[in-house]
């Protein structure tokens, strides 16, 4: 439960930490106890309201801070009252205990009973004993003896770096934490749970949460352990029966929080390996989930990018051969019958694609032939006296053929009619050549 308080009086506040404006105030609690008449008649109820509404004015000129029912039976109603002010609790008690209240529809008196809230801070004797018949302990080790506090109940905006304070996401600070304890003593560790984002994700017993996880919002729970039993001493008597106090400029809240020494071994080395080997397997397990959102996602890319290939394939298709009336009729009947338009369309661009190929095919053999001609003719011209071979006699002929063959497949202009012309030239120059 949130209870952060805005206080008035903070004249018996001590510094815990000055550069965050943190002190403690101690408690002024008490325990009223109202006793209901015995003989009530049926149908009426008693209002909680009323009476501490006449509580409130017995207790004048002081207020109650807070006022809550804490247990309500048939024979008794008991609340939970706090002081603004431990030095005023004395009068105050005195004041309610016995006195009678008047409530409107009974005539029975409802008696008053006021005490002192009992401490439950744990004392000196309580931890000593705990950890001496502790079976699982070892008070040779850390962690297994009286030497860690656990704290609850801690407001996050407190104990993170001022300028972050107003931050939505912000997370206390480790380092300042161990640097409000480091004044009782020297510490050896301490410990965030929420801080680790994969604290969430291990075993109970071991990551060290104890808190309901609707308070992790505002509210945080930390573990500090001091190297010396004496400041492990130190720090629990200075938070005995204290509830924590922060100024602000135009304001100043409290709010009670729970100290206890650890019972958990929270921050054993045992326990501490096991949380690192445990932190490695989730942070391995994360990695593996990323990489399998990345590779889900390459492929929702590649998909999308096929289905676009396709369609624009489908409108290339039908800018090409849609325009001749007897390829739509096929394409129409084939997306009637077999649903595939795509094997249609490559049965369709077939042809064409061949008809593409075959001059480029005849180009490459025109121009290897020119290029061996042009060397020939070289040679030729350096040494008069040397023969053609026959390979080019050869060249000569298949070019012919080839121009002879691309003339009747109804093309225009090739390399192999430039080359036939050529090679007839140069011939007749080498057979008017006399010989030697």
């Amino acid at each position: 439960m949130i209870n952060i308080q805005t206080i008035e009086n903070v004249a018996d506040c001590t510094p815990l930490y000055l550069p965050h404006s943190l002190y403690l105030k101690p408690l002024a609690k008490m325990q009223i106890s109202v006793a209901l008449p015995e003989k009530i008649k049926t149908g009426k109820s008693v209002s909680n309201l009323e009476i501490m509404e006449k509580l409130s004015a017995e207790l004048k000129p002081d207020k109650f801070l807070v006022l809550k029912v804490s247990k309500s039976t048939v024979n008794y109603i008991r609340f939970e009252a706090e002081l603004d002010e431990r030095k005023r609790l004395r009068l105050a008690i005195e004041r309610l205990d016995g006195v009678s209240l008047r409530l409107s529809g009974f005539n029975e008196a409802f008696r008053v009973r006021c005490t002192e809230a009992k401490d439950e801070f744990p004392t000196r004797h309580d931890w000593d004993s705990y950890f001496r018949d502790a079976r699982n302990m070892d008070e040779m080790k850390a962690g297994e003896r009286p030497d860690t506090i656990h704290l609850t109940h801690l407001p996050i905006r407190w104990f993170c770096p001022r300028h972050s304070e107003h931050e939505e996401q912000v997370k206390p600070s480790e380092s300042i934490f161990k640097r409000i304890f480091e004044k009782f003593g020297r510490v050896r560790a301490v410990d965030i749970p929420i801080c680790d984002p994969y604290r969430k994700s291990m075993q109970s017993d071991i990551s060290g949460m104890r808190t309901f996880s609707f308070e992790q919002d505002v509210l945080f729970e930390a573990y500090v352990q001091f190297e010396e039993y004496s400041s492990f001493v130190r720090a629990m008597d200075e938070f005995r029966s204290t509830k924590m106090v922060r100024k602000f400029v135009d304001k100043t809240q409290a709010i009670n929080i729970n100290v206890n020494f650890d019972k958990q071994k929270h921050l054993s080395d045992s326990h501490v390996q096991r949380r690192e080997r445990m932190r490695k397997r989730c942070v391995a397990k994360a990695q593996a989930e990323d990489e399998e959102r990345e590779r889900e996602k390459q492929k929702q890319v590649e998909l999308a990018e096929r289905e676009s290939f396709l369609t624009l394939l489908d409108e290339t298709v039908n800018k090409l051969f849609l325009a001749n009336p007897q390829n739509k009729t096929k394409l129409q009947i084939n997306q009637t019958t077999t649903n595939q338009p795509q094997k249609l369309c490559a049965k369709l661009l077939q042809p064409n694609l061949q008809a593409k190929a075959r001059p480029i095919e005849i180009g490459r053999v025109g121009e290897t032939t020119r290029t061996r001609g042009e060397a020939q003719r070289k040679a030729f011209e350096k040494d008069p006296g040397a023969r053609p071979s026959g390979d080019l006699a050869e060249d000569t002929r298949r070019g012919a053929q080839t121009d002879d063959s691309t003339a009747q497949a109804g093309e225009h202009t090739h390399p192999g009619a430039g080359l036939r012309a050529h090679t007839a030239q140069t011939e007749g120059k080498i057979a008017s050549r006399p010989s030697r």
